[in-house]
């Protein structure tokens, strides 16, 4: 019995449609409650890992620095529990450096002093998304 093209594309379609895109083995996601755990997982992510800062007000002494590199098909997500739902206040943001590649920060509420975020040379196809910046003058 012949389905024809059309039968052979609905079959195609709803085979597709079941099929989802898989994270690396190894890709995982954690959720922190402080700046150190913050960092001490971004020091340790490895492609298509998703990091999320509970909603909470945190305080910064220093840099929230991103040296890790993902992938155009999976990328590091560092992002806040729920969209501006994790305020980063006091002196600094997040330094992404090279070698860092396809990084996604993703939902915070910046209050920290301003100028405080920064893309160095050589860090790639870094994403800022959703984020609401209010910082204080530095």
């Amino acid at each position: 019995m012949s389905r024809g093209l059309g039968g052979m594309l609905l079959g195609a379609g709803l085979a597709l449609a079941g099929m989802t895109i898989a994270r690396p083995a190894g890709a995982a996601t954690f959720t922190v409650t402080s700046i150190s755990a913050l960092q001490t997982r971004i020091n340790a992510a490895n492609p298509g890992d998703v990091i999320i800062l509970q909603n909470g007000v945190y305080t910064t002494s220093a840099a929230i620095t991103v040296t890790r590199a993902g992938t155009a098909a999976n990328p590091i997500t560092i992002k806040a529990q729920t969209d501006r739902g994790a305020e980063i206040r006091g002196t600094n943001g997040f330094t992404v450096s090279s070698p860092a590649a396809f990084v996604r920060i993703e939902g915070f509420f910046f209050t920290h002093q301003s100028g405080r975020n920064s893309i160095g040379s050589g860090a790639t196809h870094i994403v800022f998304a959703r984020n609401l910046f209010q910082c204080t003058g530095g």
